[in-house]
């Protein structure tokens, strides 16, 4: 898919991967910005894509320090990776993720290093359902720890698009190991980029979930 020649990772989500940042530190020690079980969203950017100069749909980049109860024991992860809408080559709409969920260990000099594992299975939650029916095809990525999961625009993913354009809200779902049970997480697209030390001085995009519907809008024409 031309999508994945695209995505990138945000400068925060990058310090995330080395290690470097304040957010990744806290997956291995107390942190005030942490301090319930909510996830929360460390980079979320959306921007418009083009192949040969032409609109091609968008690619959200996107971080969550998310709580895993089901793989974890409630250990702290980094859901990370990107999405893209927008047409194939043969003028259907798709939706591609390409998702890896990251886990602080130490390394030889005892620092926290973020290794990463591609999920089984991911998809989204559209109200009590998911767009699971919608998916056509999951594969490993170039990218090591990533997997890509494309999926049409049928019913479930529609709606579950068209909720987060109206919400600033995308819901996952994601299975490791063929488990039996998925863990749940939130996207928070308004939140650029957030400051886990001082959570005051994020970055907000308080517009984004109307980026996305425009963006749709724009591929339906």
């Amino acid at each position: 898919m031309k999508w994945l020649s695209l995505t990138r990772l945000s400068s925060t989500a990058i310090r995330a991967f080395i290690g470097l940042s304040a957010v990744l530190t806290a997956c291995t020690m107390p942190n005030p910005a942490f301090a319930d079980d909510a996830d929360r969203t460390v980079t979320s950017e959306i921007d418009p894509t083009f192949v040969e100069g032409r609109f091609a749909g968008c690619d959200i980049v996107f971080s969550v320090m998310h709580s895993d109860g089901p793989n974890f024991d409630g250990g702290m992860v980094l859901f990370l990776g990107s999405l893209h809408v927008g047409r194939t080559d043969k003028n259907l709409i798709d939706l591609g993720l390409k998702i890896a969920v990251g886990r602080t260990q130490k390394d030889s000099a005892g620092k926290p290093a973020l290794t990463l594992q591609a999920p089984t299975s991911v998809v989204l939650i559209d109200g009590l359902g998911t767009n699971i029916d919608d998916l056509w095809n999951a594969s490993p990525a170039e990218t090591l720890g990533y997997r890509i999961f494309v999926f049409g625009y049928g019913k479930a993913t529609k709606s579950a698009l068209l909720s987060a354009a109206n919400s600033g809200k995308l819901h996952f779902t994601y299975v490791l190991d063929k488990g039996p049970l998925g863990s749940n997480v939130d996207l928070d697209l308004t939140m650029q980029s957030l400051d886990a030390d001082s959570p005051a001085k994020s970055k907000l995009n308080p517009g984004a979930g109307r980026q996305l519907g425009e963006c749709i809008n724009k591929i339906l024409q």
